[in-house]
């Protein structure tokens, strides 16, 4: 606002809240990127993450790595428990797993119990093996649902990632080494090359 010498006397505005619309259009982005069951990353966040990462070279003097895990017996606990038990055993494994992992590591559902990991800037391999194995114990707790004990474990296959490679190529190789884990007893990480630990 002016005075007739055109001397600012004041201001006038118009305020409008919104928060009811960010709050839709947040829900909405998180819909679209998260597991709606266990609140991971989807399998398409979490293969345009895989994508971003393989599509620059890591920092210098560092490594990526790739874990492909795929619940043991969720089949049998479904059977034998129904599928109550089955989806309270996946949320309580996710969970575990974002617990253990890094706070910069990537995890996201991309079956019905499979999930890859994505871990960046290891200084070596065997940084990031640590890091698995210890989810791998962390994971394999005991837990009660309606008076029954559930142990869970994981099939962890992992590979290097390699700058320029496809997501599919990398996913294959992760997903070889599970089934070599899971063929050789599960509850165990295995490297592309070799095994790795076992709990």
């Amino acid at each position: 606002l002016h005075d007739e010498a055109g001397r600012c006397i004041g201001r006038v505005a118009r305020l409008r809240d919104i928060t009811a619309q960010v709050a839709e259009r947040e829900e909405l982005e998180r819909r679209a990127t998260r597991d709606p069951l266990t609140g991971l990353l989807s399998r398409d966040a979490g293969y345009r993450q895989l994508a971003a990462v393989l599509g620059h070279p890591p920092r210098a003097g560092t490594r990526n790595m790739l874990a492909f895990a795929d619940v043991d017996a969720l089949k049998t606990i479904n059977d034998s428990h129904g599928h109550l038990a089955g989806d309270e055993l996946l949320q309580v494994v996710s969970a575990r797993i974002r617990e253990r992992l890094r706070a910069d590591d990537c995890v996201a559902r991309v079956g019905g119990d499979e999930m890859i990991m994505i871990l960046t800037g290891l200084r070596q391999p065997k940084q990031g093996l640590v890091v698995l194995e210890d989810m791998l114990a962390y994971a394999h707790r005991p837990l009660d649902f309606e008076g029954i004990t559930i142990t869970p474990s994981l099939s962890v296959g992992v590979t290097l990632l390699e700058p320029g490679e496809t997501p599919d190529d990398a996913i294959a190789r992760a997903d070889h080494a599970m089934y070599e884990a899971k063929r050789a007893g599960g509850n165990m990480v295995r490297f592309e090359v070799g095994e790795v630990s076992r709990s």
